[in-house]
C-alpha cells in the first residue's frame, strides 16, 4: 500500500489527500509490522486528514506531520463527509489517495456516507478493519448507535464498550467486498486486521508485477476464492482459535463455521446472531 502511494504521487497529477478514520495515537508500526498505512503516509510527508476520537491522543506523534488537518473528537456517518470535504478544500486536494477506516464501530456505514458523496472523489486505496468472525458467504455488518458513541467518550479504551459482545462489531469480509466490489474495487491484500482494496483502473499502474490483486477474472460475485481468502487470513492464522478474544465470550465454537458447507454456514452464523440478540444492534443476511 505504501509503495502504491509513494508511486502514485510521483506519477500522479493534481493534489491527492490521505484519509484516516480512526488515527488512534498516530501510530505507524509496532515491532516491525505497519499497523495503520494511514499513519506512515503522514510520516513520509503525504497530506491529508486525521481523526481521532480521544482529544489530546494524535497531538505526540503528529507533532511532525506535515501538511495533515488534526479533527479530534467523535463523528458520524452523517458529518463525516462534510468533514473531509471541509479539509480537501483546505489543502487544495483534488483526489484521495488513501482512505483508512478504523473506528471499532459500524465502519461500513462510514465507508457508505464516503464512497457515496457525489462530491468526493473516490479513493484510489481503501484499508479497512473487518470482522474475522464470519466466513464468506456471510454478510454481517454492525450499526450506527449514537448510544455507543457517547459510551466510547467516557471509556479509556472503546473496546472496553463492547465486553463481551466483541463478535457483533464492524463489517465481515463479504460485506465488504460486496460493498465496494460494485464501485470498482477489488481485494488486493487482506491480513488477520485489515483489508485492502484498489481501484479496478490502477491494477496495471506500476509498483508491483504478475498479480497485483486476490481476485482472478472479471472481479464479479465472489466465489469459494473468497472464502479461501478469510481461511487464510483469518482462521488459519495464529491465534485464530480465539480470535483474539472473540471465541472467549461467544457461545458457539467458531471452527464451525470453517467447517460447515455454504448453506450450513450461514445456518449456523444466523442461529448465533438470533440466540444472542444480534439484531438489536446489527444485520446479517447470506449471498
Amino acid at each position: 500500500v505504501l509503495e502504491r502511494l509513494d508511486h502514485g504521487r510521483r506519477g500522479g497529477a493534481g493534489r491527492a489527500a490521505v484519509v484516516n478514520l480512526g488515527a488512534h495515537d498516530g501510530t505507524c508500526s509496532y515491532s516491525g509490522k505497519v499497523v495503520d498505512p494511514a499513519n506512515c503516509a503522514f510520516e513520509r510527508g503525504h497530506p491529508g486528514i486525521a481523526l481521532e476520537g480521544k482529544p489530546g491522543l494524535l497531538q505526540k506523534s503528529s507533532a511532525h506531520w506535515d501538511g495533515v488537518h488534526l479533527h479530534e473528537g467523535y463523528i458520524s456517518p452523517w458529518n463525516v463527509s462534510k468533514i473531509v470535504r471541509d479539509s480537501m478544500e483546505a489543502h487544495q486536494a483534488t483526489s484521495i489517495s488513501l482512505l483508512k477506516i478504523d473506528l471499532d464501530h459500524a465502519d461500513c456505514f462510514f465507508a457508505q456516507a464516503l464512497l457515496s458523496d457525489p462530491a468526493l472523489p473516490l479513493p484510489d486505496i481503501l484499508v479497512v478493519e473487518y470482522n474475522k468472525a464470519f466466513p464468506p458467504p456471510v454478510r454481517f455488518q454492525e450499526r450506527f448507535s449514537d448510544a455507543t458513541v457517547a459510551d466510547f467518550s467516557g471509556a479509556e479504551d472503546s473496546w472496553l464498550v463492547f465486553g463481551k459482545r466483541r463478535q457483533w462489531m464492524g463489517c465481515s469480509l463479504q460485506s465488504w467486498h460486496d460493498l465496494v466490489s460494485d464501485l470498482g474495487y477489488r481485494l488486493l491484500a487482506a491480513d488477520f486486521e485489515d483489508l485492502a482494496f484498489l481501484r479496478t483502473g490502477l491494477l496495471d499502474l506500476g509498483g508491483g508485477s504478475g498479480e497485483l490483486g486476490m481476485e482472478s477474472g472479471g472481479g464479479g460475485a465472489a466465489g469459494d476464492w473468497l472464502f479461501d481468502v478469510w481461511l487464510e487470513a483469518a482462521h488459519c492464522a495464529a491465534p485464530s482459535r480465539r480470535l483474539h478474544g472473540v471465541q472467549n465470550f461467544a457461545n458457539l465454537d467458531l471452527r464451525a463455521l470453517a467447517e460447515k458447507g455454504w448453506e450450513d454456514r450461514c445456518h449456523v452464523a444466523f442461529s448465533w446472531w438470533v440466540h444472542e440478540r444480534g439484531y438489536l444492534h446489527s444485520d446479517m443476511s447470506c449471498r
